[in-house]
């Protein structure tokens, strides 16, 4: 017998689902493969990832754990462009790096990096001159 889900969940299955498969594409990963890392089948990864599957929290542990991430990272939904591959793993690094950092640092280093960027901006639009 299959329950029938409120909008609200249908809403949270699909959006978890998707960021599920952002995250998994990000790492270049086939639903197989990352099936295969969390020791769960296929088809019941495709159901996550459609929105399909009410999962249990164990399962979502055994994706984030799969996928490398933190678990509050699926319910972490931004319109960010996406990236992949070493640049995606990159990033991952960098908020390693911060994770264990206090707020105080964590702005210093924005506002270093900020400054950074801009400074490489000005070179390079001088440079097209």
């Amino acid at each position: 017998m299959t329950k029938a889900y409120n909008k609200d969940d249908n809403d949270l299955l699909f959006a978890v689902g998707q960021q599920i498969r952002y995250i998994r594409k990000m790492n270049n990963l086939t639903q197989e493969q990352l099936a295969e890392k969390a020791g769960i089948k296929t088809s019941y990864i495709t159901g996550i990832e459609n929105g399909k599957r009410n999962t249990s929290l164990a399962t979502l542990n055994r994706l984030t754990n799969a996928l490398e991430i933190h678990p509050t990272q699926l319910f972490q939904y931004q319109n960010i462009e996406p990236v992949s591959g070493d640049k995606f793993q990159t990033i991952k690094q960098i908020q390693s790096y911060l994770a264990s950092r206090s707020e105080e640092e964590i702005n210093w280093v924005l506002k270093i990096t900020k400054e950074t960027m801009e400074t490489f901006d000005r070179i390079r639009e001088s440079s097209i001159k």
